[in-house]
């Protein structure tokens, strides 16, 4: 006996939360199609903005958002706010006080408007109490535009501000049947402000989500709401000690009669959907206008995917004589009928074209991003696509004529091929200045520095000499400030790094630059920290570069006091060490207006042709490139008669504490002559007579016995006859050129380990790598220093000497 009326009450409590469920998930759905059906009217009033922006007045907004209102009960106030003021609104006399009202002066609420603007998205705000009286949910939706002045083709859009819906909760909840329920349920509904579960209750009793209950998601176009039904205790039932052995036999039958309740559900939600969606199609019927008026095509699709409204620009840009757009046909079908009339323009128009085209469209239809794509259609029209899921599952997809924008973008491509040919000839022009001016400068500094070490000269003429070399090597400077530049614009500049006491290369820079000071009688100060001296990892050479044209700088702009130079430390960076170098001059210094113009290529404080100054204003830009390559940054501070300062930082390995490093004299070279070993036999490939002589000049006396061929054809021929230790190999020669000699004596097994050092005179990035595939094992850049030419024989000869 007590079994079965434990079974009947259990029997009865599990029919009451069956109930309590299924009346739930009917007001979810009636309150979800409801508040939905009232937010979308912000997309009407977005297409009244954009059809009308230039002839938006009071009058027009009135009688639109009067047709709008009226359509669904509970519509609080319709409301434009361009810029975030609330400038129109509907029903004026209930809403006065809104007019005027700032959207973003309260922080919060302005962080939530930039979040909806940035995403292009509905804001839903509320429900909150109204200035104007009343409670209500808000919705707002951001407008954009296009730019006043651009054509449809442009697309440039700007934000507008904001499209707003005053939803009365009351009327809301009246309708979606809370009022009527509460007689026999306790309901209560929190996610204020589309929080969801962390939001506040703003209906019920808080109370009902602390007890037995029952809890369904609304779903916002932004965020959510959970709906709450409180579920009675069973009784009696608490007091019966047979409950935990009736436990599982409990457990079954909710699990029966949940599965019995969600079978039901689907009917009956699809049935409020299906009248939600009626409702719905009354209400867009005011929207034509607007649509129509859109300067877009605009299409949308259902949650099924078929066609349900398109306007006249969307078939003008896609109906052709052969082909109509009926209503229903499905997005696949749509495209596909598309392909098979010739609306496309494809690059690839065959039936595996059209497929892949086909597969990239659905693809990006199925998966909608904020991304565009861009068609091209038969006609020569260019379309911009862009597509959005709407909260009913279906698709809008608006197209942009943006013809008039891809021919200026395909002319700004033809533009910019031609600029890159332009710019690839004048690197190969720079290559070709390069190799013509190198030849005669090996020549010239080659023969001017064996006169100066001669010892025959009067003090007047190793005067005159000494000023000759230098005007040389100032030119050389120059057309290697050129082939930097041009090297760095080609992204074809690289760094050699090696371990290099960076202490020792500062005061160097220093002793280089020492001789030009005092010409002026300015005095070169030095400031290096202790902690500078330190082996490092880097491009030497670079860094020495920098620093000599920084001090040069000093010099030239200096005319009495001195120029500083200081290193330190200055912390660390991703493990390696900042080390902080700062020129300092007394000189003319400059303005911040010249500052702006002190890195640019080519840019000189003054240009005029009675300027004070030399120089091809190359040398702080190509500082300021280097120092970014190497990871660093400069600046510059100044003021005019003040002097100015040049400071940079770098980051260097520390490789070492220990300060000693294998010392190499670029000045004297042992010979093979002064180490006692016999003669060396070279063949040098050079077709001009003047390095001929520099070269035989340099090498006389050294144990290097040089026979000449003028050109690759002599050099193959010689190199057959003669038994050569070594091959010095001119690159550009006339009847054949030394990459191709080089080859034709590789292809011979008894040359295979014959060393073949280049000459060349084109000094541009990617040459060392030709020389070494054409079977070189060295090259050696013009103009030539003598030690430099000795110690380079000397790696590749003296192995192979015997005895």
């Amino acid at each position: 006996m007590q079994d079965r009326f434990l079974s009947e009450l259990e029997s009865k409590h599990l029919q009451i939360q069956a109930s309590k469920a299924e009346t739930l998930f009917n007001l979810r759905g009636r309150l979800e199609t409801e508040l939905n059906a009232r937010l979308h009217l912000t997309h009407g009033l977005a297409g009244f903005v954009r059809a009308g922006i230039h002839s938006i007045d009071r009058e027009s907004f009135q009688s639109f958002a009067q047709d709008l209102g009226v359509s669904l009960t509970g519509i609080r106030s319709l409301q434009l706010a361009p810029e975030a003021v609330v400038t129109y609104l509907w029903p004026e006399e209930s809403n006065q006080k809104a007019l005027g009202h700032d959207l973003m002066a309260d922080p919060e609420r302005r962080k939530a408007a930039k979040a909806a603007i940035e995403a292009r998205r509905l804001w839903v705000a509320g429900p909150l109490d109204l200035i104007q009286g009343g409670t209500a949910l808000i919705g707002r939706h951001p407008v954009f535009v296009r730019e006043p002045g651009a054509t449809s083709a442009e697309n440039s859009e700007k934000f507008w501000g904001f499209a707003t819906v005053l939803v009365d909760l009351h009327v809301l909840l009246e309708v979606s049947g809370f009022s009527s329920e509460t007689e026999r349920s306790v309901l209560a509904i929190r996610g204020r402000n589309g929080l969801g579960a962390e939001g506040d209750v703003f209906y019920g009793p808080d109370s009902v989500f602390d007890g037995p209950h029952l809890t369904a998601e609304v779903a916002l176009p932004a965020g959510s709401w959970q709906v709450a039904i409180d579920i009675p205790p069973a009784p009696g039932l608490s007091d019966i000690p047979l409950r935990q052995q009736l436990l599982a036999v409990t457990l079954t039958t909710v699990i029966a009669s949940l599965v019995y309740m969600l079978l039901r559900l689907p009917y009956r939600y699809t049935r409020a959907v299906d009248h939600a969606r009626m409702e719905l199609e009354r209400s867009n019927a005011q929207f034509k206008d607007a649509i129509e008026s859109l300067p877009d095509g605009f299409a949308v699709f259902d949650a099924d995917d078929k066609l349900v409204r398109c306007n006249h620009k969307y078939r003008d840009f896609f109906e052709t004589g052969s082909m109509t757009i009926p209503m229903g046909i499905s997005f696949p079908d749509l495209i596909r009928e598309s392909l098979k009339n010739g609306v496309y323009s494809l690059d690839n128009d065959t039936e595996e074209g059209q497929e892949a085209f086909l597969s990239s469209r659905l693809d990006h239809h199925q998966n909608p991003s904020d991304e565009c794509i861009e068609l091209q259609l038969a006609s020569g029209r260019w379309l911009r696509t862009q597509e959005s899921r709407v909260p009913s599952g279906g698709t809008v997809i608006s197209y942009s004529d943006i013809s008039e924008l891809k021919t200026k973008e395909f002319e700004l491509a033809a533009e910019k091929r031609r600029a890159e040919s332009a710019n690839e000839a004048k690197t190969a022009f720079l290559a070709t200045v390069s190799h013509e001016l190198r030849t005669p400068m090996n020549a010239i500094l080659g023969l001017l520095n064996l006169i100066k070490v001669s010892g025959r000269l009067t003090p007047k003429d190793q005067q005159y000499i000494n000023t000759t070399h230098e005007s040389a090597e100032h030119l050389l400077t120059l057309l290697n400030e050129l082939l930097d530049l041009s090297k760095m614009e080609a992204n074809r500049l690289e760094l050699e790094f090696g371990d290099f006491n960076l202490a020792e290369v500062v005061r160097k820079t220093l002793k280089l630059s020492n001789a030009k000071a005092l010409q002026k009688r300015l005095e070169l100060i030095e400031d290096i920290g202790e902690d500078v001296s330190v082996i490092v990892n880097g491009d030497a050479g670079r860094l020495q570069q920098i620093l000599l044209n920084l001090l040069s700088n000093g010099i030239k702009f200096t005319d009495k006091g001195s120029i500083t130079l200081a290193v330190h430390q200055a912390g660390s960076d991703n493990g390696r060490q900042l080390f902080r170098f700062v020129v300092t001059d007394t000189g003319v210094g400059f303005d911040d207006a010249q500052a702006d113009k002190l890195f640019l290529p080519f840019s000189q404080l003054d240009s005029t042709a009675a300027r004070k100054h030399e120089g091809t204003g190359l040398g702080l830009a190509i500082c300021r490139r280097l120092i970014e390559k190497m990871g660093g940054s400069i600046r510059a501070h100044a003021r005019p008669g003040s002097g100015a300062q040049f400071e940079f930082e770098l980051p260097l390995e520390i490789r070492a504490k220990e300060t000693q490093l294998p010392e190499e004299s670029s000045d004297s070279v042992a010979t093979p002559a002064e180490m006692g070993h016999p003669p060396i036999r070279v063949l040098l490939a050079e077709d001009s007579l003047a390095n001929q002589i520099v070269f035989r000049a340099m090498l006389e006396g050294t144990g290097y016995v040089v026979d000449v061929a003028g050109n690759g054809l002599e050099a193959l021929e010689l190199a057959k006859t003669m038994d050569y230790d070594l091959i010095l190999m001119d690159i550009f020669m006339p009847e054949m050129d030394g990459l191709q000699a080089a080859r034709l004596i590789r292809g011979e097994s008894r040359f295979k380990d014959k060393p073949i050092v280049a000459l060349t005179a084109n000094a541009m990035p990617g040459d060392q790598a030709k020389f070494l595939e054409a079977g070189m094992d060295d090259y050696i850049a013009k103009p030539v220093v003598k030690a430099n030419l000795i110690r380079t024989l000397n790696k590749w000869a003296l192995p192979s000497v015997k005895g």
